[in-house]
């Protein structure tokens, strides 16, 4: 028999079925290492946007920092533990090379880009489109039990449509007026019980996002502290992690601090506008709100704040997921290595379906 923490969790997913009958939006999400699972029934369908990131919700944001952040929030939150039964993908999914000489052309020309001095990294993306039969709840739930260290999310607008994913990477946190924000970079796959083996390559790039984030959060936090870069695993994925802290001054808005961080080098590039600028013109699709970033803003008795930059992510159309994977290209960086990386990276999300 279900336990009663499993029972009000189900319920919970039945008033967020109702919300999607209604044609109303909803988001349900866990964060990391946690069991407490919450969920955000708004009354409205309208779309309903953040001015300044100083409202209570569940902000949504787009990768184009141009298009507003939408924000989701209610008088009607409810929360119920989930009970983790720990587990990881069972079947084993085949390669295609379904969009390799496309992907391999965009490496080379975001090489080419690097070579002449116009980007010194540019984190370049593709779409997969596969066929699912699960609905998006039974999807939430499975990342729920596959991902514990990951912060799940399940997000719906009729405006916009229905998103899931399981992100590994924070934007940023706060708590009182302490900022926290990860630099995230490198991947391999998970082999066994072996600690990754990382090469120069992965270590630059890492390197690069940490000394981006410093450099742009130096006049706006007080007493920065950086950590050492960590291993970290992110299901069947190792990256590379670093800790960056500082205090806020009680002056300074939240919407400057997210103009400086979003889109981080992590997920964009560097220089960002022009990084930005070369993935509008190259990828030759619309990211959405794939590689941008969501999460609680300023919700709870100390409006505390966690946003998470959105990868690992899906978006759903009836029995269609279309499936977003991205790789940092370096001047290090060799085509048919990024190609291999972003094929380890579909088989995490393609293995749910």
């Amino acid at each position: 028999m279900p336990s009663q923490k499993n029972k009000d969790f189900h319920q919970l997913f039945a008033e967020a079925r109702f919300q999607k009958e209604k044609d109303f939006p909803f988001v349900i999400y866990q964060k990391p290492n946690e069991l407490l699972v919450k969920a955000i029934l708004p009354n409205t369908s309208n779309l309903v946007y953040t001015s300044d990131f100083s409202e209570s919700g569940f902000v949504f944001a787009p990768f184009d920092s141009k298009e507003k952040a939408i924000l989701l929030s209610s008088k009607k939150i409810l929360q119920a533990d989930y009970e983790i039964t720990p587990a990881v993908p069972d079947q084993i999914i085949g390669s295609t090379d379904n969009g390799k000489e496309f992907h391999l052309d965009l490496v080379n020309k975001a090489l080419a880009s690097i070579k002449n001095g116009a980007l010194k990294k540019v984190v370049v993306s593709r779409r997969l489109i596969s066929e699912t039969k699960k609905d998006a709840f039974k999807l939430f739930e499975a990342l729920l039990n596959y991902y514990p260290e990951a912060f799940k999310y399940l997000w719906y607008h009729p405006k916009k449509g229905m998103w899931l994913g399981a992100t590994p990477e924070t934007l940023l946190k706060i708590d009182g007026a302490v900022l926290t924000t990860t630099s995230l970079a490198g991947t391999l796959p998970v082999q066994s019980n072996q600690a990754p083996q990382w090469s120069s390559k992965e270590v630059e790039e890492q390197q690069l996002v940490t000394d981006y984030i410093v450099d742009a959060l130096s006049d706006k936090l007080i007493d920065t502290n950086v950590t050492e870069p960590a291993s970290v695993k992110a299901g069947k994925l190792w990256h590379l992690k670093s800790l960056i802290t500082g205090s806020l001054p009680k002056e300074l808005g939240l919407n400057s601090i997210i103009d400086a961080l979003h889109p981080t080098p992590a997920v964009c590039g560097m220089p960002k506008i022009a990084a930005k600028e070369f993935l509008i013109a190259n990828e030759n699709y619309d990211r959405e709100f794939y590689t941008g970033f969501l999460g609680e803003l300023n919700l709870g008795v100390s409006r505390k704040t966690h946003l998470c930059v959105n990868l690992r992510s899906m978006k759903l159309e009836d029995t269609k997921a279309s499936i977003f994977i991205g790789g940092g290209i370096t001047e290090e960086s060799n085509a048919e290595s990024e190609w291999m990386e972003t094929q380890h990276k579909s088989k995490t999300i393609l293995s749910l379906l």
